[in-house]
């Protein structure tokens, strides 16, 4: 579980992040989450976590990454 603090106020769980993906991905994505009876948000948390486990060992630093909070264009 992941905690947030934000304006002020802990937050505990998940938020919302929105990408931009190709049509061919966005259509692979789906293709492979019903193969697996998936969700599309499960499927890719878990590609995610997958990456990342497989990317990253537990002695490498990884650096923090900035977080934009409430910023749009």
């Amino acid at each position: 579980m992941t905690t947030f603090f934000y304006r002020g106020v802990i937050q505990v769980g998940m938020v919302v992040v929105t990408v931009k993906l190709e049509r061919d991905m966005l259509e692979l994505v789906d293709t492979m989450r019903v193969a697996l009876n998936m969700n599309r948000s499960e499927f890719i948390r878990h590609v995610i976590q997958y990456y990342i486990d497989r990317e990253y060992t537990p002695k490498q630093k990884v650096p923090k990454a900035k977080v934009e909070k409430g910023v749009r264009l």
